[in-house]
């Protein structure tokens, strides 16, 4: 006969093959629990660094520093658009002193200003006088003004008031301005 066959039945090689399975993943197990033990033991080490907190601290002061850095610049952001929106309406705006100045030069010397309202546009004026002839005077350098085009578009007289308790005349003008 022959010696080569072999009539046992094949188990014992599969029990042997997971013997050794079940002991290869015994020895994984208890490595992969070294393993994890050992990075926690590491992590816990670097979080009790001394320097770590520091560092930590640190960050915690610059990030503070920044966001009050950053509150700042929008302020001064904020400070720097109005400056230049005023420059703005400074440069466009009629200056109102060259105005006054001219219709005072054109206010006769016995005459006074009972009201007196300017805007860029609009003249609104009430004048007193003894008689009638410095309202007149003011009224003839009103359309100079208007023939010459300096400052003056359109002059309307609202009246002429006599008071005769005090016996001043009162001369009520609007005016358009250029």
């Amino acid at each position: 006969m022959s010696v080569d066959i072999n009539l046992l039945p094949q188990k014992s090689r599969s029990k042997l093959s997971q013997e050794q399975l079940l002991t290869y993943s015994k020895i994984g197990a208890v490595i992969s629990s070294i393993v994890t033990v050992t990075f926690a033991v590491v992590i816990f080490l670097l979080n009790r660094d001394p320097s770590l907190a520091q560092i930590q601290a640190q960050e915690q002061t610059i990030l503070s520093q920044l966001t009050i850095l950053h509150n700042k610049t929008a302020k001064n952001l904020i400070i720097l658009d109005r400056v230049k929106r005023i420059e703005k309406i400074v440069q466009t705006r009629k200056t109102l002193d060259k105005d006054i100045t001219s219709i005072q030069k054109q206010l006769p010397e016995n005459a006074d200003v009972t009201t007196f309202s300017l805007d860029g546009q609009h003249l609104i004026m009430t004048i007193s006088a003894q008689s009638l002839f410095p309202l007149g005077n003011f009224v003839e350098s009103m359309t100079k003004d208007i023939t010459t085009k300096t400052l003056i578009k359109k002059v309307t007289i609202e009246g002429i008031i006599s008071d005769e308790k005090t016996g001043n005349f009162l001369l009520s003008i609007n005016a358009d301005l250029l």
